[in-house]
């Protein structure tokens, strides 16, 4: 289990994912520069006009992507995060945005098992059941309204241990 989950994903700061398998549930505005999918990638993202016009989904970076050869596919209620780039497979809780990326505490499961990241492209590939077309791809943006965060204070800081290490965990009661 990795603490900081975009470091194993972004190889330490190289933001390239490669050709692969994505399930995120919310892919927020800069997510095809943050994590971007290569050509001939599949990515399964909330794309319901609900999740568009509440800003959760970005339709701008979705239809960027699919002008470089990215297939989309969309899942209402998709709250899944799976990720598989050639014989890895990552699942966690990390959502594709910059506020997931930067500030928040992710937890993420990287394996190269054969039989799980087999099941992991599974999973994935069955949710692949509602591809966006040009039409729908050009009309999310028309919808699409930057999210309202509430933002009660000053940002929030990542615990040391956020970058390293998780802490040890508590001792049982004597």
């Amino acid at each position: 289990v990795s603490v900081g989950g975009w470091r194993p994903l972004t190889g330490g700061g190289r933001a390239a994912l490669g050709r692969g398998r994505v399930a995120g549930a919310y892919f927020r505005s800069g997510a095809s520069r943050l994590l971007p999918p290569s050509k001939g990638s599949w990515l399964v993202v909330d794309a319901s006009e609900n999740a568009v016009r509440t800003g959760q989904t970005c339709a701008a970076d979705l239809k960027a992507l699919a002008e470089r050869g990215v297939r989309i596919y969309s899942v209402a209620n998709l709250h899944a995060k799976v990720f598989v780039v050639g014989t890895k497979a990552f699942v966690g809780s990390a959502n594709v945005s910059r506020n997931s990326a930067n500030n928040l505490i992710e937890a993420l499961v990287v394996t190269s098992d054969r039989t799980l990241v087999a099941d992991a492209k599974g999973f994935v590939t069955g949710l692949c059941l509602d591809e966006l077309g040009q039409a729908r791809l050009k009309r999310l943006p028309e919808i699409y309204r930057p999210p309202k965060l509430c933002r009660g204070g000053a940002t929030p800081q990542r615990p040391k241990h956020a970058t390293g290490p998780p802490p040890p965990p508590p001792r049982p009661p004597p």
